[in-house]
């Protein structure tokens, strides 16, 4: 089922449009419809992970279903988290439980896969893959920054930089269908990144990240969920080292507009920030404290 239906969803290289209308009517797409695809929304006008939630309820009211997906825990710790530490059905963690009720999953077989797991499978079998991989290796791009989606994606934004020489007839369509992609353009880099030392003209690295808050991020929504997510998080700023990479996220995630808080939720259920947290809470011993301060940056600032 090939889905090309009219949607909204978030435009973060724009900070005057948040919103990118999907097929919207009037406008010049980047590629034409195939003729084969659904083009009728009845799902859902706004929620990208929602959306497979509600296929399944309007297609398969009645039957047992299931997606199959190539997510894999390597490339995020909150992933591993949750396909790792609960059922999703008889004894599978692998996978996320959609609808209990009408008994609609998916799974993800490959969770346990690093990435040269996969590349060594496609080269084994001789498997067709997406040569934007060619390209972007060619351009020096790491593995882990790899990514193929749409562009205004908040952990995509980066590949915009590069699109110019890769597919200059795709960027030429880009940049006159979604509005900001120009300008990420010429400012590269430094439009999204968060700098590694502390600009001179503000005291902390807080009082940066309210600086830009309050001058860039202009949708309330957005405002509120983020001063609730500094307000819960402060109690865990017990050293100087956490202090200042968790504020250097805030930062990341205002100038890439991350309106589903994806960098800072990455960052909160990392491994290091995970154990400070439980310190703060007492809910480890001081032995886990000895062993974890071998690896953890943060429990050996603390200790």
């Amino acid at each position: 089922m090939w889905f090309q239906i009219p949607m909204k969803w978030y435009n973060n290289v724009s900070s005057s449009e948040k919103y990118i209308h999907i097929w919207e009517e009037g406008k010049k797409h980047i590629r034409e419809r195939s003729s084969i695809s659904i083009k009728d929304n009845v799902y859902l006008d706004f929620g990208f992970h929602e959306l497979f939630e509600r296929i399944f309820k309007v297609h398969f009211p009645n039957q047992k279903s299931c997606y199959i997906s190539g997510v894999r825990t390597e490339e995020s710790p909150k992933r591993l988290m949750s396909l790792t530490s609960g059922l999703t059905y008889k004894d599978i963690t692998w996978g996320k439980i959609l609808n209990k009720k009408l008994e609609h999953y998916t799974f993800y077989p490959i969770y346990d896969w690093s990435y040269s797991d996969v590349w060594k499978y496609i080269f084994d079998n001789n498997i067709e893959y997406n040569r934007i991989y060619d390209e972007l290796f060619r351009q020096g791009v790491g593995v882990t920054n790899m990514r193929i989606s749409n562009l205004h994606h908040e952990t995509a934004i980066q590949n915009l930089l590069l699109i110019q020489e890769i597919e200059p007839d795709t960027w030429n369509k880009v940049a006159e269908r979604i509005d900001g992609v120009n300008a990420i353009k010429h400012l590269k880099d430094e439009s999204f990144r968060c700098p590694d030392n502390l600009p001179h003209m503000f005291k902390s690295w807080k009082e940066y990240a309210f600086f830009l808050r309050d001058k860039l991020a202009d949708d309330e929504d957005f405002v509120n969920k983020m001063n609730k997510i500094i307000k819960n998080s402060e109690k865990y700023m017990i050293t100087n080292l956490v202090y200042v990479d968790f504020y250097k996220q805030i930062i990341k995630t205002i100038l890439s507009q991350d309106f589903d808080f994806t960098k800072i939720t990455n960052w909160m259920t990392s491994q290091y920030f995970n154990t400070v947290k439980k310190y703060v809470d007492g809910k480890i011993t001081k032995q886990n404290i000895e062993i974890n301060k071998k690896y953890n940056k943060y429990i050996k600032e603390l200790l």
